[in-house]
């Protein structure tokens, strides 16, 4: 189980003092092994979004008034994002969260 044997390169799996039923465990190895059998889906997502070194280049080039940044790629920091934009964008930068309002 450990190991050459291990198939993930790191999992830390943490349960909380609680009780929980067999089912609830269940659940929890049933969504690893789903997002174990998607790892290349996952990390193909980068290859058909834009790369925060291209969101600035691109702004720049549309000339709008405010870039706001959403549609992130799960992972992603939201400062990084923004220094990565403004290497090459001069204007108002913003980045979303959830109920943001511009």
């Amino acid at each position: 189980m450990f190991g050459a044997e291990a198939q993930h390169e790191l999992l830390r799996l943490a349960i909380p003092r609680r009780v929980y039923t067999q089912s609830h465990i269940d659940y929890v190895v049933e969504a690893i092994l789903e997002v174990s059998e998607r790892k290349e889906k996952i990390r193909g997502l980068a290859s058909y979004h834009t790369q925060p070194e291209d969101i600035g280049r691109v702004a720049q080039a549309a000339a709008p008034g405010k870039l706001v940044i959403t549609h992130m790629m799960p992972g992603s920091v939201p400062a990084e994002l923004e220094t990565a934009a403004r290497r090459h964008f001069s204007g108002s930068v913003t980045v979303g969260e959830d109920l943001l309002e511009v």
